[in-house]
């Protein structure tokens, strides 16, 4: 009876000290920031490899004069879709005109995520482009909250 009472008094001690350790860890906080696709992203043709990190109207566009490629019914060039720079800026992704496949569009970053004093940007491996013959400038272009702390790119970035 002694030796039952014992093994339950060292177990509940057990038990409590096992309950005081998981109070004291600070729960899982995520670290992510929400992202969306920049609307039609895919009519631009950015034809080099890099990143890119757009924070203002003017820098907006000079981009779309330079590379949106979309036109309307009469052969003039449409606008690149709006952006709110006061509040949001837009980061790029682009692989340049050297594949073959059926669309520009992809989707590269796994995560956006706040860590200490930088935003990081982590992208993927590219994914198949599909069957068909054509040349395409894969490219993914997000927008997220704007913030001045600085933009690093991890993973399978592309450069020239």
């Amino acid at each position: 009876m002694k030796d039952i009472i014992l093994f339950i008094l060292i177990l509940s001690v057990f038990s409590c000290n096992k309950n005081k350790i998981k109070s004291e860890r600070q729960p899982d906080k995520s670290n992510k920031i929400a992202f969306a696709d920049v609307p039609q992203f895919e009519n631009f043709y950015i034809n080099k490899k890099g990143t890119l990190i757009v924070k203002s109207d003017e820098e907006w566009n000079n981009l779309g004069e330079r590379y949106w490629n979309h036109y309307s019914g009469n052969g003039s060039k449409t606008p690149a879709p709006g952006i709110d720079f006061k509040n949001i800026m837009v980061i790029g992704i682009f692989w340049g005109a050297n594949y073959s496949g059926c669309s520009n569009r992809v989707e590269v970053i796994k995560a956006i995520e706040i860590d200490e004093d930088k935003i990081i940007v982590t992208i993927d491996d590219l994914p198949s482009l599909g069957p068909c013959d054509m040349i395409v400038t894969p490219l993914q272009m997000v927008s997220l909250p704007k913030s001045d702390i600085p933009v690093i790119f991890k993973g399978n970035v592309p450069s020239d």
